[in-house]
């Protein structure tokens, strides 16, 4: 047998060789480069535009969609499948009304309101977003809009002023009618006399007249600017000059609503009515 240092190499050590140069050097296998493998995408994802929308009943609002692969946005809007649902917040049941529509391009319609859910699909992605169709305030709509009949603006064909003749003069009349009156509910001329501006009801209402900047002890007249500054009281205290013989008392208690203003026998536990507590109040101002 022959010395493999004889300088000749065995078929096998060729082919071992060989073996060894294809797994450090591709190059080295079949001739030529190696080619990369092709790149695949690393994430996908769908969005929707806007995230919280908001809009009025008989209002449009255009919705987008953007699929992402590898960073790279492009816009779907006309390629996804759009639906919209009216879910209630809290249980996710679906609502009686359905607050609005929506067409294929993304543009969705308000109808009612109402909360809704708005959906985007496309090649196995799926987004979603939430938001809500709000009513029209009665005074805000037009006079070919209506609500249970009622032609909609502050006044009729949506004038900003008052159009019908007598229920004008009606004003005008029951504005000329107040007068001043003292202590004892008996006319009388101004400095004697004063005119009382009197707020009864429950815990929105006085809010909104006075929000009582000092709670306790209860309203106030707003003599030394006691109630919140942007509330109807706060207001008039800033007003240029405002009429000494104006009294404006906030007698609103909170949780006391209309059925208890009924009459005046103690609601709540209370020890006195709410009329009572009121007159005890516009005693306080003599």
């Amino acid at each position: 047998m022959k010395s493999m240092r004889s300088g000749k190499r065995s078929p096998q050590l060729i082919a071992f060789a060989a073996v060894i140069a294809c797994l450090i050097g591709l190059s080295a296998c079949g001739g030529g480069s190696a080619s990369s493998k092709a790149a695949t995408p690393t994430g996908t994802a769908l969005s929707i535009s806007p995230a919280s929308p908001s809009f009025l009943v008989g209002a449009t609002q255009q919705f987008t969609a953007s699929e992402t692969v590898n960073g790279t946005a492009q816009d779907v809007t006309s390629s996804v499948t759009w639906t919209i649902s009216s879910l209630n917040p809290d249980s996710g049941a679906a609502t009686s009304t359905q607050a609005a529509t929506i067409a294929a391009a993304g543009l969705a319609t308000g109808v009612a309101a109402g909360p809704i859910t708005v959906t985007a699909t496309i090649n196995g992605l799926k987004a979603s977003v939430t938001g809500v169709v709000n009513a029209i305030p009665l005074i805000d709509m037009t006079s070919a809009q209506t609500y249970k009949g009622f032609e909609g603006g502050l006044y009729q064909g949506s004038s900003p002023t008052v159009t019908d003749i007598q229920h004008n003069a009606d004003g005008i009349a029951a504005a000329n009618a107040i007068q001043p009156l003292d202590t004892n509910g008996q006319p009388a001329a101004i400095p004697t006399g004063a005119v009382v501006v009197v707020g009864i009801g429950m815990s929105n209402w006085t809010d909104e007249l006075c929000a009582e900047k000092n709670s306790p002890p209860g309203p106030f007249f707003n003599a030394n600017n006691e109630c919140d500054s942007y509330t109807f009281i706060g207001q008039a205290g800033v007003i240029p000059n405002p009429s000494t013989n104006t009294i404006l008392v906030d007698c609103a208690i909170a949780s006391e609503g209309a059925a208890n203003w009924v009459s005046d026998t103690p609601q709540n536990g209370k020890t006195i009515g709410n009329y009572t507590a009121c007159a005890q109040l516009l005693d306080s101002f003599g």
